[in-house]
C-alpha cells in the first residue's frame, strides 16, 4: 500500500524525478554540421592551459642569472648546515627581546619576521648565499610584506608603539664574517628594516600592564570622602608601591583604635557589616574595622525563588524614577513590579541596571522595536518580541484558548469541499503578499471569504466571525481553511494559525518561514515547501478532493506524543510576559540559570554551592582542587554546609569563602621561606574546553581602576563558563580540558606574612542566543563581580 503521509502526497504530485528529458533526434539521411575550433569556449581553456604550464615550467626550471649550482659534496652541506645551527643560535640567545636578521636583505628579514618559520632546504640556504654575492649585478630588492594575522578572539596584545624605543642595532659577525643585525626590540612594531611580529614577548607583556595606577586615583577618592563628610579630614588605607609595582595597605589601619570609613566607589550598592553603601557613598565604622567580607546582595546564597530579595521593578525611564506608589505588583513567582500605565511601551527599562528592553509583537517588517540586533547586548539592549532569539519572547498562543488536545477533525462526509477564508484587516500589508495567494487558491476550488479581504460571502445568519467559537463553528463546515498571515518573517505566528489547528479543517498556512518547528507533525499544508502558487493551489485542491490524503494530515490530533512535544515547546505561555520579564532580569542580575525555552529560573549547571572535602579541607565543588603536579584533585563529594573553610597548603594558609554566587580564595604566608619550585592551584571542572582553549585577561573587558595589577582567564563551552581572577600579576592558564592553573608563588618568591593573594572563580552558564564558543563577552554578572574584585570598598582613616 502506498504511503499516504502528506511529504508522500507532495512528493508523489511534484517528482521531480520523473521530469520528460528532452533529447535530440538526426534524419536518417541528414549531415552532422561541422563544429568550428575556433570558439570562445575553446579560447578560454586555451589560455588556462597556457597559463598552468607556464607556472609549472618556473616551479620545475627556476631562472638562476649568473648563479653557479651549489656544490653538494659533503664538505659545503656540512658547512651549510653549521652555518645554519650558528643562527639559531643567535635568535635564541636574544628571543624574545630580538630578531636576527641579514644585514640589508629585506627578503631575509621577512623570513626571520615570522617566528615559525625555518627553511629546511639546505640546497634554499645555499641559493640565498649567492644572491648575496651576485647583489651587485642582480640589484634586486624584493618586496614580501609580512602576513598579520589578527586573532581578536584571543585577544592577543599588539603594541604598536613598543618599536619606537629601541637601543641601537647591534652589528654581529657570524661565520665567514656574514654581518648580521640584532634588533633590540621590546615587542611588535616599525623597526629600520622593516615591520617586526614579536608574539612571544607580546604574549608575556600585555600592553595593558604598560598601564600604571593612577597618581590621582587616591587623591580622587579623598577628596570624594571628605566632601560627603564635612570637617573631617581622611587618609587612604591603600596605596600604590611604585617599587614593587603592587597595592599596600598602611599598617595604622589594622589597629583596633583607629576610625574607618568605607566608601564605594561602584555603580552598584555593597553591604558591609549588615550596611548597604549606595553608589558613591561613604559610611564610617562605628566599632572600627570590620573584619567580615564586604558583600553585593542582601543574601549570601541568593533563592531561585527571590524570597526574601528586593522586587525586580520595570520602569518607563532609569533617569525619572517614580515613586513607589506608581508602581503595580504582577502576581509573579519572582518579587515583581511595575511601573503604573508601562503595558503598551515600547521601551522598557530594569531598575537598578543599564539593561533597555524593546518590546513589541508586532510584524518585524513594519516595526523596527521587533527587529533584532544580534550584537545589541552588548551595549546591554534587549528584546521582547515574537522572535524566540528575544530575551523575552512574546506569542499569540494562549494556552487556555488554543490548547490542542481533545480537537477531532471535521466529517469528511458533511464538511463541504470547500476553503474559508476569515482575515478582515491588513489584507495587503506586509511581505507575504497573501491576496494573491488567495485568490490562486480561489481560483482553483470553491473558496468563500467571509472577511473583508478578498470578500465572497456574507457570514450567514446566527453565525459569527467576531469570536472564536463562531470562527471554528464556519471553519469546520468546510475541508480546507486558509490560515494565511501577513508575514513571513521567522517566529512571528499570530492566532490566525493557532486557532486553524483547532477548527477540525486541514489548515492551507502562509506565514513564517519556519513554522513547521513550531506545529504538531503534518499537521498543515506549508507554503514554504512550494515553488509558487500555482503549485501550492493545485495541492490543497488534491488535499480536499482526496478523503486518504485530507485524513493524513489529522493523524497528529491523536498522536500523544506529538501532543505532548508540542505542549512542552509551548509550555513558556502559561505565564505572562511580565511575570516573565521579571523571571529573565532577576535571573541575570544574580547570575543565575535560565532556561531559555521554558522562560524559567534554575540552578547552574556546575553547582555554585561551596563543598568541601572533610579530610583534605580541599574544594570538591563548585572545582575539584589541588595544589601541584603530584597532589590529587578533591573528590567529587563534600561537606556543602559551610560557606568558609580553611586548610595548609605547605607554607600557605589558604581560605575558602562563598559569597553573592562567587567563591574567594585567600592565600597567605605562613613564613618569609622562599618557594623552591612554583606553587600552583589547579581548579577542576567541569567545562568541556577543548586542547584546553582558554580566554586571558578578560578581566580588562571590564573598566577599572587597578586592573593592570590583576590577571585572569576564562574557559567555557556550550553551557557553562569558568572565570579566575587574582589580585597580582602572575599567571593563569589551561594545560587541560577543563583546568584554571593559577601560580600563587614563582620559585625563588618569599611572600610577606602580611600580604594576602586573593583569587575569585565566578561560575556561569554561557546563554544559548548571546555567547560563541569562540568569543568572550562578560556578562552583566561577570562585569560588576570583576569590578566588585578588582576595585573593592576603599577604607580610609580618620585624622584626628
Amino acid at each position: 500500500m502506498a504511503e499516504t503521509t502528506p511529504k508522500a502526497i507532495h512528493d508523489h504530485l511534484f517528482d521531480t524525478n520523473q521530469r520528460h528529458k528532452m533529447v535530440s533526434v538526426r534524419r536518417p539521411g541528414s549531415r552532422q554540421p561541422q563544429k568550428s575550433l575556433v570558439t570562445i569556449k575553446n579560447i578560454f581553456f586555451a589560455i588556462i592551459f597556457l597559463a598552468l604550464a607556464n607556472l609549472l615550467v618556473r616551479t620545475l626550471f627556476p631562472k638562476r642569472n649568473h648563479l653557479k649550482p651549489p656544490s653538494v659534496g659533503g664538505n659545503s652541506i656540512q658547512q651549510l648546515w653549521e652555518d645554519r645551527q650558528q643562527q639559531q643560535q643567535l635568535r635564541g640567545q636574544h628571543e624574545p627581546h630580538g630578531v636576527a636578521i641579514q644585514a640589508g636583505h629585506p627578503k631575509e628579514h621577512d623570513a626571520a619576521v615570522d617566528a615559525g618559520e625555518q627553511h629546511s632546504d639546505a640546497h634554499d640556504d645555499a641559493l640565498h648565499k649567492q644572491k648575496e654575492a651576485d647583489k651587485k649585478d642582480e640589484n634586486e630588492t624584493p618586496n614580501h610584506p609580512a602576513d598579520i594575522d589578527h586573532h581578536e578572539e584571543m585577544q592577543i596584545p599588539i603594541d604598536k608603539d613598543a618599536g619606537q624605543a629601541k637601543s641601537e642595532d647591534k652589528p654581529v659577525v657570524g661565520k665567514n664574517n656574514e654581518q648580521q643585525v640584532v634588533l633590540d626590540k621590546l615587542g611588535t612594531g616599525p623597526t629600520a628594516h622593516g615591520y617586526v611580529i614579536d608574539l612571544v614577548y607580546d604574549r608575556s607583556h600585555p600592553e595593558f600592564r604598560t598601564k600604571s595606577i593612577s597618581d590621582n586615583l587616591y587623591t580622587k577618592l579623598t577628596d570624594a570622602v571628605e566632601s560627603l563628610l564635612p570637617n573631617t579630614k581622611v587618609e587612604a588605607c591603600e596605596y600604590y608601591d611604585a617599587s614593587s609595582k603592587s597595592l599596600k595597605q598602611r599598617d595604622h589601619c589594622s589597629d583596633a583604635d583607629v576610625r574607618l570609613v568605607a566608601y564605594n566607589d561602584a555603580d552598584f550598592t555593597r553591604y558591609l557589616c549588615g550596611q548597604a553603601i549606595g553608589p558613591n557613598q561613604a559610611l564610617p565604622l562605628v566599632d572600627g574595622a570590620c573584619h567580615e567580607p564586604s558583600h553585593l546582595f542582601q543574601q549570601e546564597i541568593v533563592p531561585l525563588t527571590g524570597h526574601g530579595m528586593p522586587p525586580i521593578q520595570v520602569v518607563k525611564s532609569l533617569t525619572d524614577v517614580p515613586e513607589q506608589q506608581t508602581f503595580e505588583t504582577v502576581d509573579c513567582d519572582i518579587p515583581c513590579e511595575y511601573e503604573a500605565g508601562l503595558a503598551n511601551v515600547a521601551d522598557q527599562y530594569i531598575a537598578g541596571t543599564n539593561w533597555h528592553l524593546k518590546v513589541s509583537a508586532n510584524d518585524p517588517g513594519t516595526d523596527t522595536n521587533a527587529r533584532i540586533e544580534k550584537s545589541a547586548f552588548k551595549q546591554d539592549l534587549y528584546y521582547s518580541t515574537t522572535s524566540f532569539k528575544s530575551s523575552v519572547p512574546l506569542s499569540y498562543y494562549n494556552a487556555s484558548l488554543h490548547s490542542v488536545r481533545n480537537r477531532p477533525a471535521a466529517d469528511w462526509e458533511t464538511a463541504a469541499n470547500k476553503a474559508t477564508f476569515f482575515v478582515d484587516k491588513n489584507c495587503y500589508s506586509g511581505n507575504s503578499r497573501r491576496m494573491k495567494w488567495v485568490n490562486v487558491v480561489g481560483s482553483q476550488m470553491p473558496m468563500e471569504a467571509y472577511g473583508s479581504c478578498g470578500h465572497t460571502t456574507n457570514v450567514p445568519a446566527g453565525e459569527t466571525i467576531a469570536t472564536l467559537d463562531g470562527r471554528l463553528s464556519l471553519a469546520r463546515k468546510g475541508r480546507i481553511h486558509l490560515a494565511f498571515e501577513e508575514s513571513t518573517e521567522k517566529d512571528h505566528i499570530t492566532d490566525i494559525v493557532w486557532e486553524s489547528l483547532l477548527s477540525g479543517a486541514v489548515p492551507a498556512v502562509l506565514g513564517s518561514a519556519n513554522i513547521a518547528q513550531y506545529l504538531p507533525p503534518n499537521s498543515v499544508i506549508d507554503s514554504s515547501l512550494f515553488n509558487g502558487w500555482t503549485n501550492y493551489a493545485e495541492f490543497v485542491k488534491s488535499v480536499a478532493e482526496n478523503k486518504t490524503r485530507w485524513e493524513a494530515y489529522h493523524k497528529w490530533r491523536t498522536d500523544e506524543a506529538a501532543i505532548a512535544a508540542f505542549e512542552a515547546r509551548m509550555n513558556f505561555t502559561h505565564t505572562g510576559a511580565q511575570c516573565r520579564t521579571c523571571r529573565w532580569a532577576y535571573s541575570k542580575l544574580y547570575g543565575l540559570g535560565w532556561d531559555h525555552k521554558q522562560q524559567v529560573v534554575r540552578n547552574t549547571i556546575i553547582p555554585r554551592r561551596l563543598c568541601v572535602e572533610e579530610t583534605t579541607g580541599m574544594t570538591s565543588q563548585p572545582f575539584r582542587e589541588s595544589w601541584g603536579a603530584s597532589s590529587a584533585p578533591a573528590a567529587a563529594t563534600g561537606d556543602c554546609k559551610s560557606l568558609a573553610a580553611e586548610t595548609i597548603v605547605g607554607n600557605l594558609k589558604r581560605t575558602v569563602v562563598q559569597h553573592d554566587g562567587v567563591v574567594d580564595v585567600l592565600i597567605s604566608s605562613l613564613s618569609d621561606a622562599v618557594a623552591t619550585e612554583d606553587v600552583v592551584i589547579r581548579m577542576q571542572t567541569g567545562v568541556r574546553n577543548g586542547e584546553g582553549a582558554y580566554f586571558p585577561h578578560t578581566h580588562t573587558l571590564v573598566n577599572t581602576a587597578r586592573g593592570s595589577l590583576y590577571s585572569s582567564a576564562t574557559i567555557q563551552d556550550e553551557g557553562s563558563r569558568i572565570t579566575a581572577l587574582a589580585s597580582w600579576d602572575t599567571v593563569i592558564q589551561s594545560l587541560e580540558e577543563g583546568s584554571i592553573e593559577v601560580v600563587v608563588q614563582q620559585k625563588g618568591e618569599s611572600l610577606p606574612t602580611t600580604s594576602v593573594r586573593r583569587i575569585r572563580v565566578i561560575t556561569e552558564d554561557t546563554h544559548p542566543i548571546h555567547d560563541k564558543m569562540t568569543e568572550f563577552f562578560p556578562t552583566s554578572f561577570c562585569k560588576r563581580m570583576i569590578k566588585d574584585f578588582v576595585d573593592p570598598i576603599a577604607m580610609f582613616s580618620t585624622k584626628v
